[in-house]
């Protein structure tokens, strides 16, 4: 080493490390400083990693649950908006029905008219597909739900009370005839470990076959005119039921989507708890970074002088 005894190399290079040390220590705690953490990774604080390893893993399960009720939450309100419209057209085509049967002054060709139009209705609603899935189809997202309504028999064939019982389908399944339980259970999310909300409808719901039979029988009603008031007051009875069942539908869906909710604001308090958990024990403490900078600062200047120096000292200065 040219102008460096060998005495003074070993004194010069442990020097350089001892200043490159510093150097990294003052990066490393100007970034705590500047970022507000006292470490980037675990592997700074290992007496903690533990913990923290389990608190990481309790926030990204509770995040999972929140994202998929965030995905669901549009299937659950779309599944309400459909009922609420199915339920109108069950009170508003009951009020026809009433006073088609009442007084006999209706128009049996509206009538008929107003019922195929509903029944086109109802067939989109029970067919909507949100998120790539049907609402109503059940456990069976990958069916159409129903088939076209407009193709059912009229007068319907069916006898009282009109309505299939689980596990058959009614005539209007687009799986029928025939019997299929997963047909009869509606969309549910696990929302929490070991718990899990309904938060869907069926197509073959009670208060939907009443609605979908009800305003078959008012098709009845136009064509057997000789007995249309007994047809539309037999619709009156079922779209009255189907309101009830409809309502019934809805109230089952309000309770998954608060269930759901409430989930949701469970998780989102149990994660800010977590983060700020982590938070304080990765948190540098400003005032005693400060006072280390400053102690450091001054020790490499001290470190520099004496590396400048050991660098100028010559064999003959060692000497002398």
């Amino acid at each position: 080493m040219s102008g460096i005894t060998v005495s003074t190399a070993g004194l010069f290079n442990s020097a350089v490390a001892s200043f490159r040390a510093g150097q990294n220590e003052l990066s490393a705690l100007q970034r705590q400083l500047a970022s507000g953490r006292i470490a980037e990774d675990l592997s700074a604080v290992p007496d903690q990693a533990p913990r923290l390893l389990d608190l990481d893993a309790a926030i990204a399960t509770r995040r999972t649950y929140v994202e998929a009720i965030d995905r669901t939450r549009p299937r659950a309100q779309g599944t309400m908006l459909a009922l609420e419209r199915m339920a109108f057209l069950a009170a508003d085509l009951g009020r026809a029905a009433m006073v088609a049967g009442d007084d006999g002054s209706a128009d049996p060709a509206a009538v008929g008219a107003r019922a195929s139009a509903a029944l086109q209705e109802i067939e989109v609603q029970l067919n909507l597909r949100i998120g790539g899935r049907a609402l109503f189809a059940g456990n069976r997202p990958g069916l159409a739900t129903v088939a076209r309504l407009a193709d059912l028999p009229v007068p319907p064939p069916e006898r009282p009370p009109f309505r299939a019982a689980a596990p058959d389908l009614p005539a209007y399944d687009a799986a029928a005839p025939g019997a299929d339980a997963n047909a009869w259970q509606p969309d549910s999310l696990r929302i929490d470990d070991g718990e899990s909300a309904a938060y869907g409808a069926v197509a073959v719901d009670p208060g939907i076959q009443d609605l979908v039979m009800g305003l078959r029988r008012l098709q009845t009603a136009v064509k057997d005119r000789d007995n249309f008031a007994l047809h539309a007051e037999t619709a009156r009875e079922l779209l009255a039921r189907a309101q009830s069942g409809i309502r019934l539908a809805q109230n089952s869906v309000a309770i998954g989507q608060a269930r759901m909710e409430a989930a949701r604001e469970r998780h989102l308090t149990a994660i800010a708890v977590g983060q700020r958990q982590r938070d304080e024990t990765l948190r540098a403490d400003p005032a005693e970074l400060g006072a280390r900078i400053a102690q450091l600062q001054v020790q490499l200047q001290a470190s520099y002088a004496t590396v400048a120096r050991l660098r100028e000292l010559s064999l003959a200065n060692f000497v002398r």
